[in-house]
């Protein structure tokens, strides 16, 4: 019985020795993904972490770059132009034409007053107003002249 123990031994030391260059290797594997003291992920887990963030925000601007683009082709205001769905630059398209189809159009417009036509208001239009006028100020020609429109304008009702 003592023997078989000895035997036993000697077998489990020489594993051991033939197992002692791996732990050199130790530092390496823990470079490569094992964990380091105190940290909780791996180098590499921080690494695909921060690449997963980068794809995103590249994703993410380049999504706003295309609804910036095809809202500028289709004629869209720029505040529509993030209402836009869709995952690829045709399916934003589809979507500007959609909306377009959502918008009025404005019909022919009526045009702006002419202020230079028309009476300027700078006086009054009423000829008694200005029969009476034309007496206060004497100007007896002016008066009689619109004397004469009145009666004109009486004559032709």
């Amino acid at each position: 019985m003592l023997q078989e123990e000895r035997e036993a031994r000697k077998a489990l030391e020489k594993q051991l020795a033939e197992l002692a260059p791996l732990a050199q290797l130790k530092p390496l594997a823990e470079l490569l993904g094992g964990r380091s003291s105190g940290d909780t992920k791996t180098d590499l887990e921080k690494l695909t972490e921060r690449l997963d963030s980068y794809e995103r925000q590249i994703a993410e601007e380049r999504m706003a770059r295309w609804r910036a683009e095809v809202a500028a082709e289709k004629g869209l205001p720029p505040a529509l132009a993030a209402r836009l769905q869709g995952a690829t630059r045709e399916d934003l398209a589809a979507d500007a034409d959609a909306l377009l189809a959502l918008i009025p159009t404005p019909g022919p417009r009526t045009p702006a007053p002419d202020p230079s036509q028309g009476s300027r208001g700078s006086g009054p239009a009423d000829l008694d107003t200005l029969i009476h006028e034309a007496q206060v100020k004497g100007d007896w020609r002016t008066v009689i002249s619109l004397q004469n429109q009145k009666l004109a304008e009486q004559a032709s009702k």
